[in-house]
Formats: C-alpha cells, structure tokens, sequence
C-alpha cells in the first residue's frame, strides 16, 4: 500500500491539537506535572486540585501544615516553572 499524505505523528497530533484549539491545555497539562514532579510525592498527597486561570497557578491544600511548607518553596518553584516554560508563563502560584 502507498502512502498518500506523509506527515509524521508527531506533525499530525499537534495540528490536531491546533485545530481543535487545545494547544493552551495541553502546555497547562504539562505545567502542572512538572509542578508536581517539583512538589514531591509528600506534597502530592496533600494536595486537592491543581489548575492554571489567568495565568496563575493555584494549588489546593488539604493540610495547613503541608500548605506553610510549600509557600516556602513558592518563589523557587515559580522561577523554575518560568524557566523551563518561557518568562511570562506563570504569573503567581495561589496556595488554598
């Protein structure tokens, strides 16, 4: 069989992604794993939600203790999101 339309996967998956406009929440999808991946499995398992609005990250707490812990670490966190996903990515990271 000849192949009609050579486009690599790749190619394909993020024009489908262009098309249906979801480009936004896929690059949110990864900001938040790589915040994840930064917060640790100990953090993790206190957090209730994680989303980005308006360019803010705001993370959900179940533990006021786990919620102190993490606003130390929030500027090192915010710098480092910015870093890896360009300057003006994130604005703020909200603790709740």
């Amino acid at each position: 069989m000849k192949r009609q339309n050579g486009m690599k996967l790749a190619d394909a998956l993020q024009f489908f992604a262009q098309e249906m406009q979801m480009t936004g929440k896929i690059e949110d999808t990864q900001i938040i794993n790589y915040w994840r991946t930064m917060a640790g499995n100990n953090i993790n398992a206190k957090v209730k939600n994680v989303y980005i609005k308006d360019k803010k990250l705001v993370v959900t707490m179940n533990s006021s203790a786990a919620k102190k812990e993490l606003s130390y670490m929030k500027l090192e966190m915010l710098e480092k999101l910015n870093e890896t996903y360009g300057e003006s990515t994130i604005d703020e990271i909200i603790l709740k």
